[in-house]
């Protein structure tokens, strides 16, 4: 492919309107992209906003540990049980300190082995120290907790809100309460933030679901089949403890026969996430995760869906993870949960909240990254969407194509891509070959005139047709860099069966053309000067994709009347809140925002 002509070479010929359409086709993508904001490559911007970096000397010098706490619990058949806890209070020459303190239900998951670990090396501790109580609950089913497990089920939940409304009444507990965890943990605390327990005053999860169908299990309606690992892994990491055979029981059931038994999304799906709940989900909370997480997405939904009471914290990091492809990426934990806590429950006034509602980490996680950036919403104020025509040259144009072509793709129903979100796969391999190949049919743009940043999710609409009954779309975002390789920056799926939602079935005609959309997950990722922007599609995203694509082909219709783009979030230079500058206050505020030392 050529070069861009230069904006004031394209300006000119757009004016003079003497070309034909086709030919100005690459002269109207480089003026589409003048505004796209400009950056000399530079070293990563580091974080400078207080919240992240603060720190305060702790105020007791112990910690005293209880075992075996029995928490009374309903059930949700109107019976009774308990959950199996650790108790850990604030202590000076360890002995317990007298008096009422906040309190944070840490951990709320069915990883017993991992607390015990965990327990041994002090990571229960900080908190205490710091003046809160903290207790650690084996969920039902799992260490010591009785019953069979079931991952984020009514029972669950349940219990876990009268965990909160019991911890709160103790006469160590000044009725403040606060909940975090990562992964399985920040499922937890999001359930049952959306039951609005009365005491649960702030929450940080991390790494945390919405939605456990299709954030999970189901991509797209596509049966996400790396889950599997849970068959093994949850029985050990759940070992210890009296209950010796709830979680291997429980995740045996799930994952081979109820997950299997509802493809589609109904009451047990509803039951098993925020579902009609989420509006409930009106507790302060601190949202964590990296652009390098499958969920991500839900991350963003629960900011969407609560802006008032919802702060988001977007990292370079992978999944449960704080740490960045250097020091500039990587953040101490402890510090921002510390501000948060001493915000919400201990109303501490030197303890602050972040300087916006949106800090994100600029991808990609490189020497040449971007860094750190704040804004006031997401999508920022600045975003424009863009929509790119697929041509018959299987090229992107930002102007509607009028070449008519019918172009296919081979199924592989086995293929696998390289997306670093993806727990699976392995990321940052050249996908190159795999786009030359019959089993992908790729839309690339000219190389790009300037930095052009894709801050949110790209909208993949196709007019496609299958050579079977059914079959898989898989749409993966790509960068292309100016040496050729191609790396993959965020994926989509979608069932072709459930096109119009992931709760009804619909027949698909071999032959016959439907209009379907693919929802790509977010990004926030700057492309850069020389690079071009790709559209891939294909059948297979093994393992976050199940294989079962039926052989033959899909064909897509491009140009004429056929609706084949993808509509991409880019922000523009000029649009109001592009990043809100940070700066620290004073020398004091901030003490240079220095990474505070890990506990």
């Amino acid at each position: 492919m050529s070069a861009s002509p230069s904006p004031g070479h394209c300006a000119r010929r757009a004016r003079a309107g003497s070309v034909r359409t086709q030919r100005l086709l690459p002269c109207l993508f480089a003026l589409a992209l003048m505004a796209a904001v400009p950056i000399a490559e530079a070293a990563p911007t580091p974080l400078a906003d207080p919240f992240f970096f603060y720190q305060r000397a702790p105020e007791y010098d112990s910690v005293v540990k209880t075992s075996g706490v029995e928490v009374p619990v309903r059930t949700p058949d109107g019976g009774s049980s308990h959950l199996s806890c650790r108790l850990y209070r604030p202590a000076r020459h360890g002995v317990a300190v007298p008096g009422k303190f906040p309190g944070i239900v840490m951990d709320y998951f069915a990883y017993h082995l991992v607390d015990v670990v965990e327990s041994l090396g002090g990571h229960f501790d900080f908190f205490p120290e710091h003046g809160y109580n903290v207790i650690n609950c084996d969920v039902p089913g799992s260490g010591s907790s009785p019953g069979i497990l079931d991952q984020f089920g009514p029972a669950e939940t349940l219990a876990n809100y009268d965990l909160i409304e019991w911890f709160a009444a103790q006469p160590y507990s000044d009725g403040n309460i606060g909940q975090q965890g990562a992964s399985y943990g920040g499922h937890t605390t999001n359930k049952v933030a959306a039951l609005r327990p009365p005491h649960l005053k702030a929450i940080v999860p991390d790494s945390s679901f919405v939605d456990w169908y299709e954030q999970t299990i189901y991509h797209g309606g596509i049966r996400n089949e790396s889950i599997y690992y849970q068959v093994w892994g949850m029985p050990i990491a759940a070992f210890g403890g009296s209950n010796l055979f709830g979680a291997l029981k429980g995740i045996r059931r799930d994952t081979l026969h109820r997950y299997g038994e509802h493809p589609l999304y109904d009451d047990y799906w509803r039951a098993h996430g925020l579902g009609p709940n989420l509006a409930n989900y009106l507790v302060p909370a601190l949202v964590v995760d990296g652009w390098n997480d499958r969920y991500k997405d839900a991350a963003i939904t629960l900011y969407t869906a609560h802006k008032d009471t919802v702060w988001l914290l977007m990292g370079p990091w992978g999944h449960a993870a704080y740490k960045g492809a250097n020091a500039t990426g990587t953040l101490v934990e402890t510090s921002h949960q510390l501000a948060w806590y001493d915000h919400w429950l201990r109303h501490l006034p030197g303890a602050p909240l972040p300087r916006a509602k949106i800090t994100s980490y600029e991808m990609p996680d490189d020497a040449g990254s971007a860094g750190w950036q704040q804004y006031a919403d997401w999508p920022p104020a600045s975003v424009a969407g863009t929509r790119f025509h697929f041509t018959a040259a299987r090229t992107m144009s930002t102007a509607a194509a009028t070449q008519a072509a019918v172009l296919q793709w081979q199924v592989k129903a086995d293929d696998s891509g390289s997306d670093p979100a993806s727990g699976k796969q392995k990321s940052g391999v050249d996908q190159a070959a795999a786009d030359a190949s019959a089993y992908r049919l790729t839309f690339t743009t000219a190389p790009l005139p300037a930095d052009t940043v894709i801050a949110g999710s790209a909208e993949v609409h196709l007019n496609v047709a299958f050579s079977a009954n059914g079959g898989n779309l898989v749409a993966r975002l790509m960068e292309v860099l100016p040496g050729g390789t191609v790396r993959q920056v965020a994926t989509g799926w979608l069932k072709a069966s459930h096109y119009r939602g992931d709760d009804q079935l619909q027949p698909i005609t071999p032959g016959a053309r439907y209009d379907m959309q693919v929802h790509v997950l977010a990004t926030d990722w700057r492309f850069r000067k020389g690079s071009r922007l790709r559209i891939s599609l294909s059948s297979g995203d093994v393992p976050d994709a199940t294989a079962d694509a039926a052989p033959g082909t899909v064909s897509v219709a491009v140009g004429g009347g056929a609706q084949s783009y993808v509509e991409l979030p880019i922000i523009t230079a000029g649009a109001a809140n592009a990043a809100v500058v940070v700066a620290p206050a004073s020398a004091a505020d901030c003490s240079a925002c220095r990474p505070s030392p890990a506990h």
